[in-house]
């Protein structure tokens, strides 16, 4: 009986490691489990084509406007094959109109 106490205070205090040690694996686990996925160059090209529409372009001079569009379209045509050009060149659609985007 003597050495049945010991052995079963060893077992007990090795459960308790071993599970708070798992509580805090799954803890961890969780934080990388909750972030949002990366953004890629088409997701961020696409938003900066939706936050081009939403502007508010009634005060910009009609040619000013129509060269802003026409680089619009062409950035919008380059998110599909060319991502990183299509970035840069809706960013000029907005200097075009003196507006910044949001990053």
């Amino acid at each position: 009986m003597f050495r049945t106490v010991p052995s079963l205070a060893v077992a007990a205090a090795f459960l308790m490691l071993a599970t708070s040690s798992f509580a805090a694996e799954t803890d961890h686990q969780a934080k990388f489990r909750n972030t949002p996925p990366p953004v890629t160059q088409s997701d961020q090209c696409e938003a900066l084509v939706k936050q081009f529409k939403m502007q508010n372009v009634g005060h910009i001079a009609k040619s000013t406007l129509t060269d802003a569009r026409r680089k619009l379209y062409y950035g919008e045509k380059m998110c599909k094959n060319n991502p990183k050009q299509g970035i840069k060149t809706i960013n000029e659609a907005f200097d075009a109109i003196n507006v910044k985007p949001r990053r």
